[in-house]
């Protein structure tokens, strides 16, 4: 996580400060600053660019919460996206990411707070085969084949 601190030093002040400034900065810095666990003082998603992204577009992504002071990681993940349904377990809202495998397989993945970390506990994956584009103006794609299972595996 120390390439982490720089972008958090380069936002200034204190991260739970939301007074507009530091929360553009924060933004800018790939960091989004949300409440999780209902404390009133917002945990920090990281999401890298550039060399720290995948050919298919996903990115070391990082859920960090502030404890004694210091920031600890909830969640390191390579993904595409993130989502935050209203849903809670153990104190935090639980959290899915959203993954490109090809451009063909796309897949989103359920993680719940246990022990103290984000744990992955379901999914789904879903595929869509490239049929062509004989004229080269509208790509046709076959029907979309959704899986889901309880315990998911990347």
């Amino acid at each position: 996580m120390d390439f982490i601190a720089p972008k958090l030093r380069n936002v200034g002040g204190d991260l739970l400060e939301t007074d507009g400034t530091s929360v553009a900065a924060a933004k800018k810095a790939g960091i989004t600053l949300i409440d999780l666990n209902g404390d009133g003082k917002p945990e920090v998603i990281v999401r890298q660019s550039g060399s720290f992204c995948s050919a298919t577009g996903n990115c070391q992504t990082f859920v960090l919460t502030k404890k004694d002071g210091k920031y600890v990681e909830l969640l390191e993940e390579v993904a595409q996206t993130y989502a935050i349904p209203g849903q809670s377990t153990g104190g935090f809202k639980d959290f899915v990411l959203g993954f490109h495998n090809s451009a063909e397989e796309s897949a989103l993945i359920l993680f719940r707070m246990a022990e103290g970390r984000y744990q992955e506990v379901g999914g789904c994956s879903a595929r869509r085969e490239y049929l062509g584009d004989p004229q080269g103006k509208h790509p046709r794609w076959g029907p979309l084949e959704l899986s889901c299972v309880e315990k998911f595996r990347r």
